[in-house]
């Protein structure tokens, strides 16, 4: 926890605030004070927790809600540490609540969530954070209370996601693609990455928003100007509805970084954001068995065995654009004379090809209409069959 380093600016403002209303107390009762607001009792909780705070800047690029800060407990723990009456210590309260605010001091959710060093007190800081006596304003807290179902959490399984219900797989798939995990929260580009919103209808969510924490980079090189170095930035963002009561990656956002012009007007190359050179951060691939979309230096992707074998399955997609015969059930392509086969080389079941056609429908280029396929356009993704040097070794589906 970064809290003394965070807390001293903080901290002065609050005791001179403090001292203007006739009360005199001391950093170590500032940093008690502070922590209740987010909902620990004791600043060495917090501290065992490993609890990220962090500083963001307000206004925040989102309009929505503040985090939820505990004025009753403020208000509880200030009457104990200054001795004062019950008015007194809500107007102090007041007076904290409003400094927090206004310096931007907030908990780092993102890393609570998805940091693999903090899954020891990832419950215990959620816990703190939800006040039962208000419907919570941010998806993290309402998953740590139980209101809304857990994401996945590792960055793997985070990236995995992505290609399931987006055309996602066919833009990795064409070209090279790197992973850059938390990016700065002050990129404007990729602002999404950072979403935390939940709307509570009747104490019930309704809807949810929460970014994945990472951002995927493209570079290209600028068309009809100047040569210049561009990246496309995307965010993948993570819905929930009621129904069906889960997340899925059914958002992206994707915005263009102007390199040459940011630098030329005083900004920052994207190599002095990251901290080194684009090159250095994880490639992404497409796996050309299933279709997933995973970084190797992240963790080694698994295929499943159960599903249609991927690069076969487009093939034949794009033999039937290329005839005509672009209305077809799944029924009727398991009964052709070159049906799709399975990842291990068997018969691949109607259930598993009509799940796996829906999950990539946007990158197969396929809609369903009452029960049939309809291919839109050809298929355009590229599968390769065998992975690169870096993705074969620890890939057992390619």
């Amino acid at each position: 926890m970064q809290a003394p380093f965070l807390f001293k600016a903080i901290s002065a403002d609050l005791i001179a605030a403090f001292a203007r209303e006739g009360e005199h107390i001391g950093p170590a009762s500032v940093s008690e004070i502070i922590v209740t607001a987010f909902g620990f009792w004791t600043a060495k909780l917090a501290r065992e927790y490993e609890t990220p705070f962090i500083v963001v800047a307000v206004p925040t690029t989102h309009p929505e809600l503040p985090a939820h800060l505990h004025l009753r407990w403020v208000i509880e723990r200030i009457k104990k540490l200054l001795k004062v009456d019950e008015w007194k210590a809500q107007k102090l309260a007041s007076i904290t609540l409003d400094l927090v605010r206004k310096f931007g001091l907030r908990i780092d959710m993102h890393s609570v969530l998805f940091d693999e060093h903090l899954e020891h007190s990832r419950t215990k800081i959620l816990k703190a954070l939800h006040d039962p006596d208000f419907p919570p304003a941010q998806a993290s807290v309402a998953i740590g209370a139980g209101v809304l179902p857990w994401p996945e959490t590792s960055l793997a399984a985070r990236l995995e996601l992505i290609g399931q219900d987006l055309n996602f797989a066919e833009v990795v798939s064409r070209d090279t693609t790197y992973l850059w995990n938390r990016p700065p929260r002050d990129l404007r580009e990729v602002d999404s990455v950072y979403l935390d919103r939940v709307d509570m209808r009747d104490n019930k969510p309704f809807s949810a928003e929460l970014g994945l924490g990472f951002s995927l980079v493209k570079p290209y090189a600028g068309v009809g100007r100047k040569p210049s170095q561009n990246y496309q930035l995307f965010a993948p963002i993570l819905h929930y509805r009621a129904t069906p009561n889960k997340w899925r990656t059914s958002g992206i956002v994707s915005t263009t970084y102007y390199e040459t012009d940011r630098v030329a007007r005083g900004g920052h190359s994207l190599a002095d954001m990251i901290g080194a050179p684009l090159m250095s951060l994880p490639r992404v691939h497409v796996c050309p068995a299933c279709m997933a979309v995973f970084a190797p230096r992240i963790a080694p992707h698994r295929c499943k065995e159960s599903g249609p074998h991927a690069l076969h399955l487009v093939e034949i997609l794009q033999t039937r654009f290329d005839t005509g015969h672009t209305v077809f059930t799944a029924k009727e392509m398991l009964a052709d004379a070159r049906p799709p086969r399975g990842r291990s080389g068997d018969t691949v079941t109607q259930e598993a090809l009509e799940e796996f056609l829906h999950a990539y429908r946007g990158s197969l280029a396929l809609r369903a209409f009452e029960g049939t396929w309809k291919l839109m356009h050809k298929p355009a993704i590229k599968l390769k069959a065998s992975a690169t040097p870096e993705a074969s070794a620890p890939h057992a589906g390619a």
